[in-house]
């Protein structure tokens, strides 16, 4: 087994254009193309019932009757992903079938909105106001490529996009990517995801600084560098 590098590093790139992508990154196909450590739920009304559930409905809100009544990111009226956090670090999101990459400069992004909440939720000054919004993090085969914890700030039901650069300098590359929610309280956390792309994009790295961390890439061999974008959700 041929080894993966990393590095982290700042660097602009031009606009992404869609050319290698995840499977049902939209949701458009319901809760299929990707794994996740959380249980899922049916989009019913009134179904989430604890921390740790999710399900791929089209609004968040009869689902949880606390959370916003919003539609999705790409059209208002498509699906979602809607999150009740855990208080456990795990994985939110994983794609079940691998992204195979030829060489060269891609990105990966989503957009992320904090579920929590409608204004029945709580009272007086904090009524709507999520008390412990996500805090999220992507990996790349197994390594972080955003090094901060990404998240979201009031209103509920406002969409952001989050994002992060890396480049593969062999073809051959096959990624899985993965969200881990990072924040440790199941009151609020909670959270919805949409529009889950592998993009590729012009431009050349230009690192800054390295920090390099070697680790198994099964079957085909790769070097691959990863660069940290500044997201627009970030905090």
């Amino acid at each position: 087994m041929r080894g993966v590098l990393f590095g982290l590093a700042v660097a602009a790139l031009a606009t992404p254009a869609f050319a290698a992508d995840v499977i049902n990154g939209d949701f458009e196909l319901g809760n299929v193309g990707f794994t996740s450590a959380y249980t899922f739920i049916a989009p019913v009304p009134d179904g989430n019932t604890a921390a740790a559930q999710y399900t791929v409905t089209t609004d968040a809100f009869p689902w949880n009757p606390n959370f916003a009544d919003y539609g999705d990111h790409t059209t208002g009226t498509g699906q979602y992903m809607v999150v009740n956090g855990a208080g456990d670090p795990v994985t939110v999101w994983q794609n079940a079938a691998p992204v195979a990459l030829d060489a060269g400069d891609y990105q990966f992004s989503f957009w992320l909105s904090d579920a929590c909440c409608n204004s029945g939720f709580n009272a007086g000054a904090g009524a709507g106001v999520d008390p412990a919004p996500p805090l999220l993090q992507i990996s790349l085969n197994g390594s972080l490529i955003s090094p901060t914890n990404l998240t979201v700030s009031p209103p509920a039901g406002v969409w952001h996009q989050v994002s992060e650069d890396f480049t593969v300098t062999s073809p051959g590359a096959l990624a899985t990517f993965s969200i881990v929610n990072n924040r440790l309280d199941p009151n609020g956390n909670d959270f919805a995801l949409d529009d889950i792309h592998v993009s590729s994009v012009a431009g050349v790295p230009e690192p800054a600084s390295w920090a390099l961390m070697l680790l198994g890439f099964g079957g085909l061999g790769a070097t691959l560098r990863a660069r940290r974008r500044t997201a627009a959700a970030t905090a």
